[in-house]
């Protein structure tokens, strides 16, 4: 202690020795307090993993329903419409099935109106036949008349 007497000053040394477990204190007090902030970092994040995997799998598990969903639906609307199909096919052959009912109904009356008619019937058809013979006859008439104007000669209008 003789060579700390005579070259130091004991006021500097108790000062170093004085800061020195100053930074010791402070060093300790820091880790610990550093420490502790780790460890709640380290729950936090553990809990934030686990929130995390918490939605991550509801949110599978919502869409796994969404797809369950899906599926019934649309096997429901494949059965709907199936039996719908059948219904339409049926409608289309009930409908034409009364159509050809309908044409041999009309058929039918006719075949009745004209055995009731008669021969006054066929007399008026007969009529009418003769009514448009007369009208193509006369408008042959007129075109070989015009052809003959303009100096055409067809052995049909001779």
């Amino acid at each position: 202690m003789k060579f700390l007497k005579h070259d130091t000053n004991k006021k500097l040394l108790a000062l170093i020795i004085f800061f020195l477990i100053l930074f010791i204190v402070y060093t300790v007090y820091y880790e610990t307090i550093l420490r502790k902030v780790l460890t709640k970092k380290n729950e936090y994040d553990e809990k934030l993993s686990d929130f995390t995997t918490q939605a991550i799998i509801e949110k599978l598990n919502k869409t796994d329903k969404l797809k369950e969903i899906a599926i019934i639906d649309k096997a429901l609307l494949e059965e709907r419409y199936y039996n719908l199909l059948i219904k339409n096919e049926n409608l289309k052959k009930e409908k034409e099935a009364l159509q050809n009912e309908v044409i041999l109904l009309k058929s039918e009356l006719e075949y009745n109106n004209a055995k009731l008619d008669g021969p006054t019937a066929q007399f008026r058809l007969i009529q009418d036949k003769n009514l448009q013979l007369r009208q193509l006859n006369d408008k042959i008439s007129a075109i070989c008349s015009r052809l003959q104007e303009l100096n055409f000669s067809i052995k049909e209008c001779e």
